[in-house]
């Protein structure tokens, strides 16, 4: 019996499973499940951070999207701090992060403009708020030889896809091969497209329909992508989800309006990190105790997400 799961902070999720189970079926599935959650193979993600995930989903027996779409997300952020006296500047890019004496002083935004303050609270990642916003130079060689190794979770590309009229009652579909997932992770990372692809289908419009018009339907597929090499094999991707969706979606064809596609060029451009999904991953070696902390080794400087 389990009764401290940061136990298992140092063990991945296969050699933790493979004590109870050696069934394909078992590990595939329970692959699937680490990469929607920690967008970390089985293989390298952490026992501990996957079973605390992992417990609440159970306990609260269901999964859910946000009403209103993913943008309600960063609006409820956006209205509490307006709502607790704080100033919102969207469509303004930061040029860096100040630092005077080991301390933060504020930031500089693209115009020149500085804006003080005692308390920087960085989400661009921790590798491009120390190399481009506060700038090498401010930390030691050791630590900057920590973040160096730091690996982030893998990247991904989705479809998101209008049909003329609701196809599925469906909320959420996943649809994955009984592949050595090892073995096909690490082809992906290599650039081969899989023939048989993993796809994670949620119907956003099955949670909330006033997504969409009235009678319409969207649905979203996602699989994991190599960051470096996916616009290489991009049309390959898109002709190989597009033929497992009219698999599993026959009428999907017949009822297309439109659809778009987000890349990891995309994930880049939207939050940077390598194109990764989530971030440094939640690893064997990066969970726990040898997570990184989130206050960095300058007075007033602190990173999240």
């Amino acid at each position: 019996r389990i009764k401290e799961t940061k136990d298992l902070d140092s063990t991945n999720v296969l050699s933790f499973l493979s004590q109870y189970s050696k069934d394909p079926l078992v590990h595939t599935f329970v692959n699937i499940i680490s990469m929607l959650y920690l967008v970390v193979p089985y293989y390298e993600a952490s026992a501990g951070e996957f079973l605390r995930c992992l417990s609440s989903l159970a306990a609260d027996s269901s999964i859910g999207y946000p009403k209103g779409g993913c943008i309600s997300i960063p609006s409820a952020y956006t209205k509490g701090i307006e709502k607790h006296g704080g100033k919102v500047k969207t469509k303004t890019a930061v040029n860096k992060i100040v630092v005077e004496d080991e301390k933060v002083r504020g930031v500089e935004l693209d115009g020149g403009e500085l804006i003080t303050s005692s308390i920087i609270i960085s989400n661009a990642g921790i590798k491009s708020t120390i190399n481009d916003l506060v700038g090498r130079n401010n930390f030691s060689k050791d630590y900057l030889n920590l973040i160096d190794k730091l690996k982030y979770t893998v990247s991904a590309f989705t479809l998101k896809i209008a049909l003329k009229k609701p196809i599925t009652e469906l909320k959420v579909v996943t649809s994955f091969s009984l592949q050595n997932p090892e073995k096909k992770i690490n082809s992906i990372l290599k650039g081969k497209v899989p023939d048989d692809i993993d796809l994670f289908i949620p119907v956003p419009s099955n949670f909330d329909p006033g997504l969409v018009p009235n009678g319409r339907q969207l649905i979203i597929a996602g699989t994991p992508v190599p960051e470096t090499n996916f616009e290489k094999n991009k049309e390959t991707w898109i002709n190989t989800a597009m033929k497992k969706l009219d698999i599993i979606f026959p009428k999907l064809k017949d009822n297309l309006l439109w659809w778009d596609i987000s890349t990891p060029e995309d994930i880049e451009l939207l939050g940077g990190k390598e194109a990764s999904v989530i971030g440094v991953a939640q690893n064997t070696k990066q969970s726990g105790f040898n997570r990184p902390s989130t206050s960095l080794p300058i007075e007033g400087l602190y990173i999240v997400g």
